[in-house]
């Protein structure tokens, strides 16, 4: 009965804070519970305050609970309790620093301008999260955020947080510099498939493909941020597994109203016939199960999928490249360097001089050869063909081996010690290869084989195609 107090009639915000604190969190959990489903949002936000003042009263899980839920909340959060003037989130709320610079993103839609001077003041905090944390908020900004303007303001300003982090090294340059063209790209193709307004409103379809189809939603039990799309079966849509789709209310609830018509990002991540489960990237409205939704098509997101042919020494791999294959694999190298991809210095520009390191050819340093007249990086290449595959790049004054399965590739500019390296490998294979084991060599031209087999066929012990 106590709460009847504070909405019949309506009561003023300093009523509503003072009965509140009188009452445990778990009260006003119930409170905050009845306003988001009727939309009072007024209310909303003067009972959050209640959880959160004094600070020693605050419930970190709870406030991360409804954060999570309103993320518009997180501004309540930051002016109670100030950034630092080193641009830090306030020790207070220490616990909760991930969750803040989150949903200071997923709120952009709504709070425009704000979002970007938010992020600004707690610039410090965004530069001490972990790369793969970075990297999940730059893939949320990208799938969240739906004005163009505003999508690349957000990335370019978490990019420029982490400016003292982009210098330690030239691996974590390389590393967000090219987090942020992913992420970039991934942005303009959700603009070209999925245009929206400045309010972050899809706009008519330019044609291409199906249009949106219309769906209706509901809850997957106990995962409040996925959502079990049903699609009519005969109804054409381009959305698979993996797509990142916009969702925007088309109708109000049968016994109710939402202003605005909401509109919500999520991604694909099951598909089966008729229905398709979502990932969230922020909240639905409470009675969205209720209401018809268009779904709109915005692109892919997928993982890598890969076709594997096996054979004796050759094996196909086809691999579906998209923004988050990439950023993983961003994130992978960083991690994992060395342990990850052999020529990680190369690839990030970790090399010094113009001809240390380079493969063979005849500028090479003469001190960096070994007994059998290799340098250091044209071993690390013979010895990569112990691996199922094994990919040799060097670009002009460079050399690289990755190494992944039972294929060989040799990509080098002339003078590089291509044939050097090719050749030690299949007299290292010959010495290993059964009788009835083939080698298939091919190359772009015919001038790419012709030498080595005119000149080193007296090496070769077993057949060559």
């Amino acid at each position: 009965m106590w709460m009847k107090e504070l909405f019949v009639p309506r009561a003023p915000r300093e009523k509503i804070q003072a009965i509140l604190l009188k009452k445990d969190v778990k009260e006003v959990d119930k409170v905050l519970a009845l306003c988001l489903d009727n939309h009072a949002y007024d209310e909303l936000f003067w009972a959050f305050y209640t959880i959160i003042t004094p600070i020693q009263r605050m419930d970190v899980d709870l406030t991360r609970k409804w954060v999570e839920m309103h993320p518009p909340l997180v501004y309540c959060l930051l002016k109670t309790q100030p950034p630092t003037e080193d641009r830090f989130v306030s020790p207070y709320l220490a616990d909760l620093e991930l969750a803040i610079i989150q949903n200071v993103v997923k709120s952009a839609n709504q709070a425009g301008i704000a979002s970007l001077v938010a992020l600004e003041k707690i610039a410090e905090s965004v530069a001490r999260i972990s790369m793969d944390e970075y990297l999940h908020l730059l893939l949320l900004a990208s799938l969240s955020v739906r004005s163009s303007e505003l999508v690349q303001e957000v990335l370019l300003v978490l990019h420029e947080c982490r400016a003292g982090v982009i210098s330690r090294s030239p691996m974590m340059e390389y590393a967000h510099k090219h987090a942020l063209g992913i992420t970039f790209d991934r942005a303009e193709e959700a603009a070209d498939e999925c245009p929206c307004s400045d309010q972050g409103r899809p706009r008519k379809s330019r044609g291409r493909g199906p249009g949106p189809a219309t769906v209706r939603l509901v809850p997957v039990p106990d995962e409040p941020t996925q959502v079990m799309a049903h699609v009519r079966i005969d109804e054409p849509t381009a959305v698979r597994i993996h797509s990142h789709v916009r969702l925007q209310a088309i109708s109000d609830p049968e016994k109710g109203w939402v202003g605005g018509k909401p509109v919500v990002d999520a991604v694909v991540i099951l598909a089966k016939k008729g229905e398709m489960k979502m990932e969230l990237q922020y909240p639905l409205p409470p009675e969205y199960a209720q209401m018809q939704w268009r779904m709109y098509n915005a692109g892919s997101v997928g993982k890598p999928a890969v076709d594997v042919c096996t054979g004796t020494v050759l094996i196909w791999i086809q691999l579906e490249a998209t923004a988050k294959a990439m950023l993983d694999a961003v994130g992978k190298l960083v991690r994992d360097g060395p342990v990850c991809c052999a020529f990680d210095n190369l690839i990030v520009g970790n090399h010094q001089g113009d001809t240390k390191g380079q493969v063979g050819g005849e500028d090479a340093d003469s001190d960096n050869l070994d007994e059998d007249g290799l340098n250091p990086n044209q071993v690390r290449a013979v010895e990569s063909s112990e691996n199922p595959l094994a990919l040799i790049w060097g670009p002009p004054g460079n050399a690289g081996i990755s190494l992944c399965v039972n294929y060989l590739t040799v990509s080098c500019p002339l003078g590089t010690g291509k044939t050097t390296v090719v050749v030690k490998i299949l007299r290292k294979l010959f010495k290993t290869l059964g009788e009835e084991e083939k080698i298939l060599m091919t190359a772009s031209t015919h001038n790419g084989t012709s030498p080595l087999h005119k000149t080193y066929t007296r090496h070769l012990t077993g057949a060559l195609i």
